[in-house]
């Protein structure tokens, strides 16, 4: 053990018990809370030197700027700037876990014992008992899936728990994390990670606000920096705690949880039994449910912790799947009876079987509703509103966007940059189709499906419209043509796509994933195949979670080298986080990107004051036009339905007949041509055969 020698007071500070430089005991270190003098750690040699060894081994590895935040005596806050230097300071300074682009390779999490807001001496000790319990719980959860953490406390008992990252993440990333954290860890302050601009942290070795300095707990100097600094941690570290902390935490047996009324009367569950989840999933259920149900075979499963499933985690996983397919706790009741379901109600077999039942029904149920909240969020738009009270939700609007998507990708009539453009002008219809009264088809030109594409070009946009109106099977059919009196463009429906004599269908999630807006003109300037990705990453994965590259390529039905094309595009702009495999959606929304929303509404103002300008003179000639002629009059003017009408009457009045027969004798040529300029000039042509002489 270290020395825990004390040294005299420092002068203006209140005297402390003695910190050392590594603690094995929560407690053993505690300070002193009556005032008395027991020795102050600034004054003693060892401890001094020992917090100076952590501040400059520690805190660089900790800190994503060059820069510390000071605490001054007059406020207490930490409200002055210095540099970060070697050279422990003087007063408590902090360090930002995020650099200046907001990036941070570490993850902290802040136990205050003072947030349990009371003065007795011996809540305090109970406090700082629960601050050190709830670190020793996250540091064990952060060990299950496969990282390492870095602990230090404070002479007041508070604990900073320091979780190296193996790549650097966004807040947005990790956010969703600290979240699920503080609502299990009652003491933890997740504020320092909230802020990317202002949040701070005390690194080990700095000094505390009421004298001593903050120190490692349970590792020395050499082994903390080793963990800080090598970062081994798995790239999906934060997507595994997530889990950890929704999924397998509610897979904990109730038996085993410490129930601070023990000695009451069990309670059933508060949850209404008739309770279904808002939008249930039409999925059909994994295979393995039956065997499970009727036999108790587990399925050869494996947690996020690379355990194998319980019989308890599979009973909760077939409760979770039934209450995302909109069961209720009187539907699975109503099963008991049933031999298909025998073994899974023999897990029941206990005393408290509806208390236990009910317990698992609460986390089944909440974790589902979690599942399907995306569903909920996604139809909560106006636009989205009005698709399902008119379109037939899922089966409309949605439904033939998803369609069209899917047949463009596997036809294979679109290849390179076509694909994208295709893409984004059937985005556009679906968009457009929402906007019209009958919502069956959508007359738009294509200016106006231009803008809506992202910026696409005009000329891209008809060509696109050519081709698809040309290939047989195609999701788009024009019903008319453009109306110069009515100033509409093409009026275009969209029908089921016929791909080798057979429908083309989207998946559930390619109908959710095909939001009917317009397509920000920012990807333009990001690139297609960047949105395309994005498109399907934002559905199948929310912030925090990862999937891998092989993965994202077959659902979003492109080749894995263009996803790694893409990936990289959008990591460049801090819209996706990846690693080694893995990739992960950080939340940032594109007109986020710096200079390139402004670029973007740039451009569109200036193409809609041109296409502005060009409706403005062709509507003006054509009214010009339509107003003082008949089609008949205009010189020249004709149409197809006029031609089809009159030629044949034309040519039977014409007697039009085809081209006169050949003669076909067999005479001299060169004698008819003869026969012929005799006739013509009345002389007598004479050919003479002259032989040139050879040397």
């Amino acid at each position: 053990m270290p020395d825990r020698s004390q040294g005299s007071a420092h002068p203006g500070d209140r005297a402390r018990k003695q910190v050392p430089t590594r603690v094995d005991d929560p407690l053993a270190a505690r300070p002193s809370h009556d005032g008395a003098s027991t020795g102050n750690p600034r004054s003693d040699g060892t401890t001094r030197a020992a917090a100076a060894e952590q501040w400059a081994t520690l805190a660089p590895l900790i800190a994503g700027r060059k820069s510390v935040r000071k605490c001054t005596a007059e406020t207490g806050k930490f409200d002055t700037w210095g540099r970060l230097t070697p050279t422990l300071p003087t007063v408590p300074s902090a360090v930002h876990p995020y650099d200046a682009n907001a990036w941070t390779t570490i993850i902290v999490c802040d136990f205050d014992p003072s947030r349990k807001n009371s003065a007795d001496p011996l809540a305090q000790q109970a406090a700082e008992a629960a601050v050190a319990a709830e670190a020793r719980q996250l540091v064990e959860w952060v060990g299950e899936c496969g990282g390492t953490a870095v602990v230090d406390v404070s002479t007041r008992g508070g604990r900073h728990v320091y979780i190296p990252l193996s790549s650097p993440l966004r807040k947005e990333h990790i956010e969703p994390l600290l979240r699920l954290l503080a609502t299990r860890l009652r003491t933890l302050d997740i504020q320092p990670m909230l802020g990317p601009r202002h949040g701070c942290i005390t690194a080990p070795g700095s000094p505390c606000r009421g004298g001593g300095y903050r120190q490692l707990v349970d590792l020395t100097v050499v082994e903390a920096r080793d963990r800080l600094a090598r970062r081994t941690a798995p790239p999906d570290l934060v997507a595994r705690l997530c889990d950890r902390l929704r999924h397998q935490l509610a897979f904990d047996d109730p038996a085993h949880t410490v129930d601070p009324d023990i000695g009451r009367r069990p309670t059933p569950a508060t949850t209404d039994p008739n309770a279904t989840v808002a939008h249930p999933i039409r999925a059909p259920l994994p295979t393995w449910i039956a065997p499970f149900l009727a036999h108790g075979t587990v399925p050869a499963h494996r947690t996020r912790a690379d355990r194998t499933w319980t019989p308890s985690e599979a009973r909760l996983a077939v409760l979770e799947h039934h209450a995302s397919r909109g069961w209720s706790l009187v539907d699975v009741r109503a099963t008991q009876p049933d031999p298909l379901w025998a073994a899974f109600w023999s897990g029941y077999e206990r005393r408290d079987a509806g208390r236990r039942l009910a317990l698992d029904w609460d986390r089944a149920l909440s974790y589902a509703e979690h599942r399907t909240a995306a569903t909920a969020r996604k139809s909560a738009t106006p636009v989205q509103e009005r698709e399902y009270l008119h379109t037939g939700g899922i089966g409309g609007a949605r439904w033939k966007l998803a369609a069209a998507r899917k047949w463009i990708l596997v036809c294979g009539e679109f290849a390179g940059p076509q694909r994208w453009s295709a893409l984004l002008v059937v985005t556009a219809l679906a968009y457009g189709l929402s906007l019209d009264e009958d919502r069956r088809t959508v007359a738009a030109g294509g200016r106006w499906l231009s803008l809506a594409a992202g910026l696409l070009s005009e000329d891209t946009v008809w060509s696109v419209l050519r081709r698809l109106r040309s290939i047989p099977g195609s999701p788009i059919e024009l019903v008319e043509s453009w109306s110069g009196p009515l100033h509409t463009g093409d009026r275009y429906r969209f029908v089921t796509p016929i791909l080798d004599g057979r429908e083309v269908e989207p998946s559930e999630w390619e109908s959710y994933a095909a939001r009917i807006d317009p397509v920000d003109g920012v990807w333009k300037q990001i690139g297609w195949q960047a949105w395309w990705v994005h498109e399907a990453l934002r559905w199948l994965v929310i912030p925090g979670e990862t999937i891998t590259r092989s993965d994202l390529a077959l659902a979003a039905r492109v080749s894995v080298a263009t996803v790694d094309r893409a990936v990289a595009i959008l990591a460049e702009h801090g819209l996706v986080d990846v690693g080694h495999g893995w990739v992960s959606i950080t939340g940032r929304p594109p007109r986020a990107v710096p200079f390139l929303a402004d670029i973007a509404d740039d451009e569109r103002e200036a193409k809609l004051a041109r296409h502005r300008r060009e409706r403005a003179t062709f509507y003006e000639f054509w009214d010009i036009v339509s107003e003082s002629f008949t089609a008949r009059e205009i010189r020249g003017y004709t149409s197809i339905g006029e031609v089809d009408h009159y030629t044949p009457a034309y040519m039977a009045a014409t007697g039009w007949r085809g081209p006169p027969e050949i003669d076909e004798r067999d005479e001299d040529a060169d004698a008819d041509a003869i026969v012929l300029l005799t006739a013509v000039f009345g002389e007598l042509v004479v050919i003479e055969e002259r032989t040139t002489a050879r040397a």
